[in-house]
């Protein structure tokens, strides 16, 4: 099952909650009017003193519309409140259950390693490096992954698992977690904890009504006023008798909740666990997370209070609910679906030990020759500088599913980068000077002039911080300079927006300094219209408006022209290209036309850029076939093309891991 798979599935998951959840609120609407009704007819019949017959509010349309609008309203604000207060994203969810971000400057050897291990997926995977959150004082063996779409996804590890895992068994534990960001579960996670809180609501209305009762105070009263008493006393006793209906039903459809929450949960988690398995090719990193948390004495509890909530999104069974509600599969269960050989023995851990995280001996990769300092930079085996002879359904057919393969380039490529550029990556001002110096002309002329601008926008510290990592920049293969940026983006982000916007004024500025846009230029760009344009705005999901390509066909004919320009090729072979990625568009209202050079800026781009990700999920993933047919045409692709197609899919919220030789899975 690919990507796409994967998301339409997700989609019907969300079709099928939805209906359960509507099926759900119709049977509380029932209760409730049932109860309501109920409660007023027995009022009325002692009332009465059983004189005749009174009338039968269970059967009164009007008391069924109040109640029944009442009760979507109370619901319905219920889930809004939630889910706007879920609006951050990823970095809500982390924050409501008491998570702390790591810094990326950490000192700290297993924050540290946490940071390596979420940098290689991300890599590998072809996502923005999410920021990573631990759970401080959380001894239980726990992790989940959050957020509404994958810009503002978070990782987020109990310090118990920090402490108490190896590094293969951390990196199970986040591959499982990238698998729910890849296969669109976080988005469902969230609209089932505001579905869920509207139904809770409802209870604690109920307990509220009861609740406020016990600071009333009552007397009693005879003659006249006795009478009034009387009524007084029924009043009181309808008031009860509701709120203790309320709580009763809220407590019920609770009880529904958590049976969906379950029944949608549970065959995720063994989906997670497999592929964690495939991506890793190492199930014992993900059995020995799972077996520990067997053998731990605190599990994979977790202590927040708000973990009953959010339990259907933790690794393990955050709050020991009983088989009927639980979340998550039997950990047996898991672990032999991973490990089918094991003995059925837990080892046995204790929170007061923290035991010694032993690093897996990885083999060292060769060194540069290049003298002095450029000499430490390490090179992977598996970064090709020349052309890559690709295949381009394949390529297609690896988005959201990375390899063994992926993750062993990933590493050796983070082994690669220099130490001074990967410790700027972790520290805002500079990463912004790393930006700057990715952007810094080899010519001396239109450097001068780069150079100028910085000292006058930015500063002279700013412009000797640049010029003195622009070296190692400029040494740096095509291929180590998106996942460079990628690691930045999570630093970046942390500036406030009026910082943000200064940082692109700079660095919009320097890309036009030799008034023209070179494929590299045009990659930073992206990634930083994509990341960093819709920070300042905030977390929006934009609403899918077309499902044909005949809405956007001007925005394909600027990027395919673009691919097919930027491949510097002959006239002939120009057209070639262009009509490869067109055939991929399938049938269209008119011909898409090749534009001029000309036509092709990055503002063209970029504009184009925000308008396709509107498309849906499969007229995307046309346009993404398209591009790369494009650039593809003889079947070889250079490595700074195949970064920009990398940048292209990200833009379109496809998930591309790095293209390596062959175009093979891995």
């Amino acid at each position: 099952m690919n990507f796409f798979d994967h998301q339409e599935r997700a989609k019907r998951r969300t079709f099928t909650l939805t209906i359960e959840f509507l099926l759900a609120v119709v049977l509380i609407i029932l209760a409730v009017h049932l109860a309501i009704g109920g409660i007023l007819t027995g009022a009325a019949e002692a009332q009465r003193n059983g004189r005749g017959s009174g009338h039968l509010w269970i059967l009164d349309w009007r008391l069924f519309a109040c109640t029944a609008g009442a009760t979507i309203l109370i619901i319905l604000l219920g889930s809004l409140s939630k889910m706007i207060a879920l609006r951050g994203g990823g970095q809500a969810i982390a924050q409501m259950l008491g998570g702390t971000r790591i810094d990326s400057g950490t000192a700290d050897h297993h924050e540290r390693q946490l940071l390596n291990i979420v940098e290689e997926m991300s890599i590998a995977s072809g996502i923005r490096t999410p920021p990573v959150y631990v759970l401080r004082k959380e001894h239980g063996i726990n992790a989940f992954a959050a957020g509404s779409t994958v810009d503002d996804a978070v990782i987020a590890v109990s310090e118990g698992s920090l402490r108490q895992l190896s590094r293969d068994e951390i990196q199970g534990v986040v591959a499982h977690e990238y698998s729910h960001i890849l296969n669109g579960d976080m988005r469902l996670n969230l609209r089932l904890m505001g579905m869920i809180h509207g139904i809770l609501v409802l209870g604690l209305l109920g307990r509220t009504i009861l609740g406020s009762l016990r600071h009333m105070r009552f007397r009693s009263s005879s003659g006249r006023e006795g009478k009034g008493g009387g009524g007084a006393a029924a009043v009181i006793l309808i008031i009860i008798a509701t709120g203790a209906a309320l709580w009763i039903i809220g407590s019920i459809g609770v009880i529904f909740g958590r049976l969906i929450k379950a029944a949608i949960s549970r065959q995720r988690e063994f989906l997670a666990d497999a592929s964690a398995v495939q991506w890793t090719r190492n199930p014992d990193g993900i059995a020995g997370a799972l077996m520990k948390i067997g053998g731990l004495d605190k599990g994979a509890h977790i202590e927040s209070r708000s973990a009953e909530q959010a339990s259907h999104l933790f690794f393990g069974d955050a709050v020991g609910l009983s088989s009927v509600f639980a979340t998550h599969p039997p950990l047996e269960e898991r672990i032999r679906r991973v490990k089918p050989q094991w003995d059925g023995t837990y080892p046995r851990i204790h929170t007061e030990r923290e035991p010694v995280v032993r690093e897996t001996p990885r083999a060292a990769a060769p060194r540069s020759p290049l003298p002095g300092p450029l000499g430490q930079i390490l090179l992977p085996k598996t970064l090709a500088s020349s052309p890559m002879a690709i295949i381009p359904a394949v390529i297609l057919a690896q988005a959201g599913n990375p390899s063994p393969a992926h993750l062993e380039h990933a590493r050796e490529l983070l082994g690669s980068l220099p130490e001074p550029l990967r410790e700027a990556a972790h520290e805002p001002l500079s990463a912004q000077v790393l930006v700057f110096a990715l952007l810094l002309d080899p010519s001396e002329t239109i450097r001068a002039t780069q150079t100028a601008l910085l000292t006058e926008r930015a500063g002279e510290r700013v412009r000797d911080e640049a010029l003195r990592l622009q070296p190692l920049a400029e040494s740096l293969e095509p291929q180590q300079r998106l996942p460079l940026l990628d690691m930045a983006m999570p630093t970046l982000q942390q500036m406030s927006k009026s910082q943000l916007e200064r940082f692109l004024e700079i660095m919009d500025a320097l890309i036009q300094a030799d008034e023209r846009v070179s494929l590299g230029e045009l990659v930073v760009q992206t990634l930083m219209d994509r990341n960093l344009r819709a920070h300042i705005v905030g977390p929006t999901r934009q609403s899918t408006k077309w499902y044909s390509i005949n809405g956007v066909v001007d925005q394909c004919e600027v990027l395919l022209s673009t691919l097919a320009h930027r491949g510097n090729r002959e006239s002939e072979a120009l057209m070639q290209a262009f009509q490869a990625g067109v055939r991929h568009l399938g049938k269209l209202l008119r011909a898409p036309r090749l534009r001029p050079a000309a036509e092709c800026t990055s503002e063209a781009v970029l504009a184009a850029l925000r308008d396709l990700p509107r498309l849906g999920l499969m007229q995307r993933r046309q346009v993404l076939e398209a591009c790369i047919a494009c650039s593809a045409v003889d079947n070889q692709i250079q490595p700074i093309e195949a970064e920009l197609l990398r940048a292209i899919s990200a833009s379109l919220d496809i998930p591309m891991p790095p293209l390596l030789p062959g175009g093979s899975l891995g």
